[in-house]
């Protein structure tokens, strides 16, 4: 499966992160807030598919093993109210090297390139 070029923020406060994700189609209109204890959960049960909900959009979380490594990868589902009972949104995919998406995470706020490539990544 070919991953589009989605660079992917990280915030943290004490149990949560925040996760925005930016392309060149889409900027999320809300930061995704994800329980630290749910990386956990990952990682005592890897393969597992995790859905996590906020202010109304999903997140599919899960973490694989890969040839150079576990990789995480989410699959954000943005909605928002289109009015008269609708919604309207799209659907992101970003998959992440985990180490280092775990190394940064203890480290504060981020930026990541979803794509999973192993470029460098921009610290702010």
């Amino acid at each position: 499966m070919m991953y589009e070029s989605i660079l992917v923020k990280v915030s943290c406060s004490e149990e949560l992160l925040y996760l925005h994700t930016i392309s060149r189609r889409h900027k999320s209109p809300y930061r995704f807030a994800i329980l630290r204890d749910t990386l956990e959960q990952l990682e005592r049960e890897p393969g597992r598919q995790i859905i996590v909900v906020d202010c109304g959009c999903y997140a599919s979380l899960r973490l694989t093993r890969a040839l150079d490594g576990e990789m995480l990868e989410i699959r954000f589902s943005w909605l928002q109210s289109a009015g008269a009972d609708s919604l309207r949104g799209y659907e992101e995919r970003v998959r992440l090297p985990y180490r280092r998406f775990h190394e940064f995470v203890e480290a504060g706020r981020i930026w990541l390139d979803g794509t999973g490539a192993n470029s460098p990544c921009r610290r702010r």
